[in-house]
C-alpha cells in the first residue's frame, strides 16, 4: 500500500499519515466485504434518510412522539450510532498509535 497523498477522481489530493490506511477502508458507507473504493459506497433510501432525518430532529428537540415505528427507527439508528463511532474511535486510535511511532523514530 502506497503512503502519502493519494488522488481522487476529482483531482483533490487528501493527505494522510504514512501507513494510514485510505479513508475508503473504514468509511462506514462501504460495505463489509466489498472493495473499499469510493464507487462501492452506499447511501440511504430517500425513506431511510426521511427517518433519520426524522430521528434527528427529535433527538435535538429530546422529544420523541409515542409511535412503535418510531421507538423502532431510534432504537436502530442508535445502535449503527454507536457501531459508527466505535469503528471510528477505533481508526482514530490506530492513527494516534502510528503517528506515535513515527514520532519515537526520528527521536
Amino acid at each position: 500500500m502506497a503512503a502519502g497523498p493519494v488522488e481522487r477522481p476529482k483531482g483533490r489530493k487528501i493527505p494522510r499519515i504514512a501507513g494510514q490506511r485510505p479513508r475508503c477502508e473504514w468509511c462506514p458507507k462501504i460495505p463489509q466485504g466489498v472493495e473499499p473504493i469510493p464507487a462501492n459506497a452506499v447511501v440511504l433510501s430517500e425513506k431511510n434518510e426521511a427517518a433519520y432525518r426524522h430521528y434527528l430532529e427529535c433527538r435535538a428537540v429530546s422529544e420523541f412522539p409515542k409511535d412503535d415505528i418510531v421507538r423502532r427507527n431510534a432504537m436502530l439508528i442508535q445502535q449503527i450510532e454507536k457501531i459508527a463511532e466505535e469503528y471510528r474511535m477505533d481508526e482514530t486510535q490506530q492513527r494516534g498509535i502510528i503517528l506515535g511511532l513515527q514520532l519515537m523514530k526520528k527521536a
